[in-house]
C-alpha cells in the first residue's frame, strides 16, 4: 500500500470516528432512559440468555436454532413474562384480605 493512500486512509477513518461520536452526542437527550423495569422485562437481558441457550442446544444435542427463530424466542419469552404479570395480579386481588379504598 502506497504511503499516501494509508496517510488518507487513516484520515478519513478518524474523520468517520469523530462523526460517529458527535452523532452519538446530540441525540443522547433524546434516548434518555426513563423509569426502570425488572431485569427480566429487559430484550438486553433476555436476548443473551436466549441466544447462550441456543448454542448449548446446539453443542449438546446438534440442534441448530437460528436468528429468526430465536428473536421469535425472546418474543414469546417476554409474551409469557407479560401474561404471568397479568395473571399474577388477577391472582394477588382475588386472594386480597382487604378492599381497595
Amino acid at each position: 500500500m502506497s504511503p499516501l493512500l494509508a496517510v488518507l486512509l487513516r484520515a478519513a477513518g478518524v474523520d468517520l470516528v469523530k462523526r460517529i461520536v458527535r452523532w452519538i452526542g446530540i441525540g443522547k437527550e433524546a434516548r434518555a432512559m426513563e423509569g426502570t423495569k425488572a431485569w427480566w422485562e429487559s430484550r438486553g437481558v433476555i436476548g443473551p440468555m436466549v441466544s447462550t441457550l441456543a448454542f448449548g442446544l446446539k453443542l449438546a444435542f446438534g440442534m441448530d436454532i437460528g436468528e429468526a427463530e430465536q428473536a421469535a424466542l425472546i418474543d414469546g419469552v417476554l409474551n409469557l413474562v407479560v401474561f404471568g404479570g397479568a395473571l399474577l395480579g388477577v391472582w394477588g386481588r382475588i386472594m386480597a384480605s382487604k378492599r381497595i379504598g
